[in-house]
């Protein structure tokens, strides 16, 4: 269990570092406050997401290919000369600031290095995603020779701080791998960011996981929460109330250490049930927070976009659907892909106060969560969020 003030510590924590790191944080929140129109667009994205590939060399089991195996099959995916193609025009046509690579496994890729030079031409800051595995000491030199040390960095999976936990998860004799990995990019000076997903196999090992990255000189520690795609993966998931513990000991923890902690939650999580809804009344007597634009410029000023193995094009990840996509490289030049949006389902500005949001006394904390998340659960982007158990 937790009590009073361990939530209203973690609540404090999320209004106060979410997203950004002190002093980039509040860098962006500048950047947001001086953007504050209704009427402004911005004429290209700044920040890329981009999945190269597909096919992965695990099987994890919380991962949401798993319950459709042809997720993982790399049938589709640009070829290489389309890749450095479209890795060219982003470079040209588009003012990008910051690109995260991801997969499946970005290791598995042949031409991943060739790939990353020709982004770095244009001194893109990229984060580049892997699961560790794969990373020996070439890859590692590799990557030291192309990233930035003060902008890029790579996102490394760890779900466990002991093989008999990161196993179960990922597969047998997987953890040494990934350990390994993590220890050979750091030597090379390369910058390295830890997510966790807690699951039902882990939570309470969170805070052991913790002292691990920072023991291992991990620059970002994060912890995101688990949606069950498929009604077998249900068993793998966690209450909010359960995870909040591991948080708020990772907190402490943090305060005295060099690892940035990061949740990656929303605010309905801290209102999940009716013991946190009633800390989360008694909190809110006390605090006039809210949850600052920084955190929401993306799906109110369509700041970015996101790019799947087969060249789709979507606003972001939770608009990847029929009703969501902008147009696919190269049949469609990207000018073409950015004028798209326009006429977007998604892009539209979301009008989650005429919807039943505009009752709920946490909707200023919230402003309706993910419009995606809403667009697939009732088919209505002004609907509350679909992860929003309060809604229900």
């Amino acid at each position: 269990m937790y009590t009073q003030s361990e939530y209203d510590k973690v609540l404090d924590y999320y209004f106060e570092n979410k997203k950004f790191p002190t002093p980039n944080r509040r860098f962006f929140e500048a950047v947001s406050d001086s953007i504050n129109q209704k009427d402004f667009l911005f004429s290209t994205p700044w920040t890329v997401s981009w999945q190269v590939v597909s096919q992965c060399n695990l099987r994890c089991r919380h991962c949401f290919f798993e319950g459709n195996k042809d997720l993982y099959k790399s049938d589709f995916d640009l070829d290489s000369d389309t890749l450095l193609q479209l890795a060219n025009e982003l470079n040209n046509k588009f003012s990008v600031v910051s690109l995260s690579i991801t997969g499946g496994e970005t290791m598995l890729r042949k031409d991943i290095f060739e790939l990353l030079k020709t982004l770095k031409r244009n001194n893109v800051a990229i984060s580049l995603q892997t699961n560790g595995t794969l990373i020996d000491k070439n890859k590692a030199q590799l990557l030291s020779d192309i990233l930035n040390v003060d902008t890029d960095f790579v996102q490394v999976s760890l779900d466990g701080s002991k093989p008999e936990i990161y196993d179960k998860i990922r597969g047998e004799k997987t953890f040494d791998k990934a350990l390994n990995g993590i220890n050979l990019l750091i030597e090379k000076g390369i910058k390295v960011n830890v997510n966790a997903t807690a699951l039902s196999l882990n939570v309470s090992d969170l805070p052991d996981l913790y002292t691990l990255c920072n023991n291992l000189n991990v620059k970002k520690f994060s912890v995101s929460r688990f949606v069950p795609c498929y009604k077998e993966q249900e068993y793998l998931a966690c209450e909010f109330s359960s995870v909040l513990p591991s948080i708020s000991a990772i907190i402490d923890k943090s305060l005295i250490s060099k690892t940035f902690f990061e949740m990656n939650y929303r605010f309905y999580d801290f209102v999940s049930d009716e013991t946190l809804r009633a800390y989360a009344d008694e909190y809110l007597k006390k605090t006039d927070k809210k949850r600052t634009l920084c955190n929401d410029i993306s799906c109110h000023r369509h700041n970015t976009i996101y790019i799947n193995a087969k060249g789709e094009f979507y606003l972001c990840f939770a608009c990847e659907n029929e009703k969501g996509c902008l147009g696919t490289f190269p049949k469609d030049s990207l000018e073409q892909i950015w004028e798209n949006r326009k006429h977007n389902i998604f892009f539209k500005p979301r009008e989650a106060k005429a919807s039943e949001c505009k009752k709920c006394k946490y909707f200023p904390f919230c402003t309706g969560g993910c419009m995606g998340s809403a667009f697939g659960t009732y088919g209505n982007v002004n609907a509350p969020d679909g992860l929003c158990v309060y809604a229900k």
